[in-house]
């Protein structure tokens, strides 16, 4: 087994693998896996060395809704500023100002968008010509909205994991199996290499 799904099987096995454009993990020192699930995502880190050694994956840990604890699943909830050209927060924190806005009259600028994974394999499923709309019935590109989304978890993963090299990591990409089913992993590789590109020029 390639060490790359071995890494997968720490999450779930039924997921569809989107590689990065290393082939082989070990071609790198780390593996870092994000893994979009249906209403939650999550993050970790796995340096080959712990990994071999004892098993170990390092994972990014957020509160959890509701409560006052952590775990290490993200509420894919995400409030977006009202250029559309950036994440203004996301999960239990976008929640809580979206009410705010609300309260104050001012949420209508913004785009927030629930369940992200759900509202796109819908339109998938519905329309080639994919916009997603928001809570208040306002739309994005698709792609917009997705490149953001991994935009935000490349930058929380540049800031938390600054002490290993940029070159040392193998990014992976890990999306819930429906969509291939809906058609839609050339639009998940589109908005993979975009972020990519602008985020790593190095590699391109």
């Amino acid at each position: 087994m390639k060490k790359s799904q071995q890494i997968m099987s720490t999450f779930d096995r039924k997921e569809y693998l989107v590689r990065s454009s290393k082939p082989h993990f070990n071609e790198a020192l780390v593996a870092v896996v994000i893994q979009l699930q249906m209403e939650t995502a999550r993050w970790a880190v796995c340096p080959y060395e712990s990994f071999r050694s004892n098993g170990s994956i390092y994972a990014r840990m957020w509160e959890k809704c509701g409560h006052s604890t952590v775990n290490n699943r993200l509420l894919l909830s995400v409030l977006i500023t009202p250029d559309g050209k950036s994440i203004r927060c996301i999960g239990v924190e976008a929640e809580h100002l979206y009410e705010e806005l609300e309260e104050n009259d001012e949420h209508s600028q913004f785009y927030y968008f629930r369940n992200i994974v759900l509202k796109l394999l819908k339109a998938f499923k519905e329309n080639s010509d994919i916009q997603l709309q928001d809570e208040n019935g306002k739309t994005l590109p698709a792609l917009t909205v997705f490149t953001l989304l991994l935009n935000f978890f490349i930058n929380d993963i540049q800031e938390r994991a600054k002490e290993y090299r940029e070159t040392d990591k193998h990014y992976v990409l890990v999306v819930p199996e429906m969509f291939q089913v809906v058609g839609a992993i050339d639009f998940i590789r589109k908005s993979a290499l975009e972020v990519r590109n602008n985020a790593f020029p190095s590699r391109v």
